[in-house]
């Protein structure tokens, strides 16, 4: 009973910075997000496996999950997340490549990573 009382205001927070962190509208950007394939897609969740402690694998930590517009559940992600071939890098490489990006990470110790992505 006491995990769900300190997980709702966590949930709150992160709620509340995801909706407080979005970018106003009006930029017509031709930024898209992409999949592991290099297809467009309109929305992908990315969620990065923990490091297994005491195993042997050369990837420590790098591995991740990804849902995308149009799957049935989490899949494997086809390389690591620091990948620039993976969903995540070349959908935010797009923006490296243009010189407009600014990232800010939030909390990086909770249990959320809450990435916020801004257009300069």
């Amino acid at each position: 009973m006491e995990q769900g009382k300190r997980s709702a205001p966590a949930m709150l927070l992160f709620l509340s910075l995801l909706i407080f962190c979005l970018p106003p509208g009006g930029d017509s950007s031709p930024i898209s997000c992409y999949n592991d394939h290099g297809d467009a897609v309109d929305w992908f969740y990315l969620y990065k496996l923990p490091k297994e402690h005491g195993g042997k694998s050369p990837h420590r930590g790098e591995l991740y999950l990804l849902m995308e517009e149009g799957s049935e559940g989490w899949t494997n992600g086809t390389g690591t997340v620091n990948d620039t071939t993976a969903a995540l890098g070349r959908t935010v490489g797009q923006l490296y490549s243009q010189g407009r990006v600014r990232v800010t990470v939030i909390h990086p110790f909770s249990i959320f990573l809450i990435m916020h992505v801004g257009f300069m």
